[in-house]
């Protein structure tokens, strides 16, 4: 039987249908007009290339003010005030240098226990960090009356506290006094020639200031608890040193040199360490009276 084209495509199929494949023609056909077609009841989505790649984005960060610099909108802190200056204090051994002052019944010299006491007090005062603390001399030297007081004025002193040692020629008189300014009364001026009572109100000066007394009464009550005072403490004369207008100025007498016990208190450490505690604690305490209203004038 003679083979046509036709009879070899019918044959070929018939095969590969009963070995269970198909044709790569049709079967490539199929799968062509499958994929073209969708399933039914969905609709085709179309491809993008913004939603095959798309990511979620993370919330924006909210700008944050640069630090240092004002907020826009926000009102400027407030500057902090500065703070108060402290109190200046001016300590003024007596004598020094040439100038031995009071010498004791075993010759010590009034000039020495001045300056170890206010050197002894301008370490405790500084040490309460309340005050700014000066002295006239820091060693043996010889300073002038009036250097003195126009070192006080100069440094614009609040207060002024002159530190000597008595004497008297009765060696039985001991203890502590405190001096400040004496004022020119009437009586004084009526025996002073009328030509002369100028220069007298200007020797003597204005009456002392109510802070002196007040700072004469704190030192004595302080100093009543650690030493011995004399029968008259609260006094006043015209020395120099306390014509420093405008400051609360006294003169301490710490004892009585001449007196063999007083000199012998003065020359050890710890009864300058007393006294100089005990005029550390009047100025703290001259200073709260003076906050107090009724003390500000």
């Amino acid at each position: 039987m003679t083979e046509t084209p036709t009879g070899r495509r019918f044959v070929l199929g018939g095969l590969l249908a009963t070995l269970g494949l198909a044709p790569i023609g049709a079967e490539a056909a199929r799968r062509q007009t499958s994929q073209a077609q969708p399933k039914s009841g969905t609709k085709p989505v179309p491809k993008t290339k913004s939603s095959a790649k798309a990511q979620p984005k993370a919330p924006a960060a909210k700008p944050r003010p640069a630090r240092g610099r004002q907020a826009v909108g926000s009102k400027p802190a407030a500057p902090r005030p500065a703070p108060a200056p402290l109190p200046l204090l001016v300590i003024d051994p007596g004598h020094g240098g040439h100038d031995p002052g009071a010498i004791g019944p075993s010759g010590t010299t009034e000039k020495s226990v001045t300056l170890a006491t206010a050197l002894e007090l301008k370490q405790q005062l500084e040490a309460t960090r309340r005050y700014q603390v000066r002295l006239t001399r820091s060693d043996d030297r010889f300073v002038s009356l009036a250097d003195r007081v126009s070192f006080a004025r100069e440094n614009g002193a609040t207060l002024f506290i002159s530190i000597h040692a008595d004497s008297s020629s009765d060696h039985r008189a001991r203890g502590a006094s405190v001096y400040i300014r004496s004022a020119a009364t009437p009586a004084k001026l009526k025996r002073v020639p009328p030509r002369s009572r100028a220069i007298a109100r200007a020797l003597v000066g204005e009456p002392p200031s109510p802070r002196s007394a007040w700072l004469r009464t704190a030192l004595l009550d302080s100093l009543g608890e650690e030493v011995e005072l004399t029968n008259d403490p609260a006094r006043e004369a015209h020395f120099h040193v306390l014509g420093a207008s405008g400051i609360a100025s006294v003169l301490l007498e710490m004892g009585f040199i001449s007196n063999r016990q007083d000199e012998a208190a003065l020359k050890r450490p710890a009864h300058r360490r007393l006294v100089a505690r005990a005029i550390r604690d009047a100025v703290g305490d001259y200073f709260t009276q003076l906050r107090q209203p009724s003390h500000r004038t």
